[in-house]
Order: C-alpha cells, then structure tokens, then sequence
C-alpha cells in the first residue's frame, strides 16, 4: 500500500514539473514575440531627449527642460526655487498621450521652441495631482501635450517644513532646449 502512495506522488510531481515548464516557456514566448511588449530605446547620441512615436511608427527626438518652480504658499506668498533646480526630461514617450482628433498633429511636427508656464497641485507623495495651462505656448493643442508631460513629474523634495501638501506649484517649461 506504501508504495501505491509512493508512485503517485512522484506521478503528480512529474506532471506538476511539465506543468510547471510548459507554463514558463509560454509566457517567455508571449514576452519575446509579442509587439506590445518591445521597447524604443533612446538613442545615446542625444542626451536629454524625449521620444515621440507616432502611428505610423516615426520615431523623433525632442528636448523639455523644466526651469526652476515657483511654489505658492498660503496665503498668496510666492517662493521661488533656486535658478539651479532645473530638470532635463528624458525618454519620455508623447505617443502614448491621448488627443482629440484634431490635435493629432502635435505628435508629428517639430515642437522646438515652445514655452508654456504649468500650475501643478502636488501631493503629499510629490506626485502631480492636477495640471493646468497658466500661460500656454499659443496653441491648445501643444498645450494639451505640454500639460500632459508636466503632470508626470515627480517633485520628491515636496512637499517640505514650508510648504504643506498639497501644494501648488508654478512650473515653467521649454522644448527643445539643450
């Protein structure tokens, strides 16, 4: 009777390893063939850059810096950041942002130049809770990219013994700066 048991246990084990491995090699298959799963890298010969895929698959390089923020206080106080807190993004895919139809043309032309101020209401984690256009580039469309791509920013150093959360935050940006 011992041995009945014995054999069957190393029958399950044998057809939970199968199980096990056959399981294993069809997710690696789905990570390495599967379109949705590859990456763009960026190219290294353009530090500081931002990727723009369109649909048609076109990859570009543009530059954002993020000039240093003004913090509002309670109160209507203004605190500016020293001139030396300056962010350069990188590899930051703008395909991915969800435009109305006929804004569809901000992800296929050269957005060099444009300057918009973005006011940030960051919470007590430093992520961006709400983003809006304060002083915008001109156009509603390039607007709508440029909010977009300020509310990922991450502000670890807020808020601090200052500036309690949330709070709000006045960031400049500029594309395609170096």
């Amino acid at each position: 009777m011992m041995r009945r048991s014995e054999e069957l246990r190393r029958a399950h084990r044998r057809i939970l390893g199968w199980s096990l491995g056959v399981a294993v090699l069809l997710h690696a298959g789905l990570f390495l063939f599967s379109p949705q799963f590859r990456t763009v890298l960026p190219d290294r010969s353009s530090p500081g850059s931002v990727v723009a895929e369109d649909q048609e698959g076109e990859v570009r390089w543009i530059d954002v810096t993020f000039g240093p923020p003004t913090i509002l206080l309670s109160g209507g106080v203004e605190r500016q950041e020293p001139s030396d807190r300056v962010l350069e993004a990188r590899a930051v895919n703008i395909a991915g942002i969800a435009l109305e139809a006929e804004c569809q043309w901000v992800k296929r032309v050269d957005l060099r130049g444009r300057q918009a101020t973005v006011k940030l209401q960051v919470g007590s984690d430093g992520r961006v809770r709400q983003a809006t256009m304060v002083d915008g580039s001109g156009d509603s469309c390039v607007d709508e990219v440029l909010v977009a791509v300020a509310g990922t920013l991450w502000y670890r150093w807020l808020p601090d013994a200052g500036a309690s959360a949330p709070v709000d935050v006045l960031q400049p940006m500029e594309v395609g700066t170096s």
